[in-house]
């Protein structure tokens, strides 16, 4: 499920109830990684993750992280992006990664704030859009949202 369509659900479950669990706001996000035009999700099984780190291992990849906000009837959509250079690394070095099941939840088998830090020679572009939530560019939106004046 997009982040646009689990906002949306989380939105419709939470207003069913009584006015003190209807929602103000609602945020969702999710995040791809991409490289020579193939798209990273999370990984399905170790195996996947592997075959994934090992193509990502001594190149650039893009990550995209979409963001919804949903305030009552509005929806704010924005997508950032940021390249990761990822360095040298082994296979047996993958394949410890991979034992310690942290790249089954993350799009492109790797979480830049864990142990798949360890990959990642350089980023260009922000930080917490690689963990999956450009922070900055989130609170920009929220300030716009609530017309809370930024300078």
């Amino acid at each position: 499920m997009t982040a646009l369509g689990k906002v949306r659900e989380v939105y419709e479950r939470l207003s069913k109830g009584d006015d003190a669990t209807r929602p103000d706001v609602v945020i969702g996000a999710d995040t791809m990684v991409t490289m020579d035009g193939e798209m990273y999700g999370k990984p399905k099984t170790p195996e996947h993750a592997f075959e994934v780190l090992k193509r990502l291992v001594g190149r650039t990849h893009v990550v995209y992280t979409g963001v919804v906000i949903k305030y009552h009837e509005k929806e704010v959509k924005f997508t950032e992006s940021c390249s990761v250079q990822f360095g040298k690394a082994t296979d047996a070095q993958i394949q410890a990664y991979v034992d310690t099941g942290e790249p089954l939840d993350k799009a492109g088998g790797y979480g830049i704030q864990g142990l798949g830090g360890n990959f990642v020679e350089r980023i260009e572009g922000d930080y917490f859009t690689v963990v999956g939530l450009p922070m900055y560019r989130l609170s920009v939106e929220l300030c716009k949202l609530f017309n809370y004046p930024i300078d």
